[in-house]
């Protein structure tokens, strides 16, 4: 299955240093990554086998977001840029399937909502990523394809 995730970035991050920071922050959920030398065993932490920024999410972000981030001189990828938004100018009805926060953790609507009883689970993860998203309004948010399975 593919679901979106919203990867933050500290909005100090230069332009040119986002792929390669969205690239190392999605690595330690990666199903292959390598955990022993030499030895790669299921990653506990997986999440995913596959990704893109945008994919099937492209244009998930309205233009008016992207906060300047298409730019014709920007030296990314328009697939980058068009897929790219300060926290802050996010249409507030957008919750992703996962949010990685810029200290590199996954949350889910998974993980973090099976803490709670059943009958409490109704909208709580839409309450959690409201919330993870509010206290980092000043990131910037990549939109992510990623597959799991």
């Amino acid at each position: 299955m593919h679901y979106p995730a919203l990867v933050l970035v500290p909005n100090e991050t230069k332009k040119s240093a986002i792929p390669d920071l969205v690239s190392d922050m999605l690595l330690p959920y990666y199903v292959n990554v390598l955990i022993e030398p030499g030895v790669y065993p299921p990653n506990p932490h997986a999440e995913w086998d596959w990704w893109r920024p945008g994919g099937r999410f492209d244009g998930l972000l309205p233009q008016q977001s992207n906060n300047g981030y298409a730019s014709e001189d920007d030296a990314l990828e328009p697939e980058w840029t068009r897929n790219m938004a300060k926290v802050a100018d996010l249409p507030p009805d957008l919750i992703p399937a996962a949010i990685i926060t810029p200290d590199g953790e996954w949350h889910d609507w998974y993980d973090d909502v099976k803490q709670f009883e059943s009958s409490e689970r109704e909208g709580k993860w839409d309450q959690i990523a409201k919330a993870i998203l509010s206290q980092h309004r000043e990131c910037i948010a990549v939109v992510v394809d990623y597959h799991s399975w």
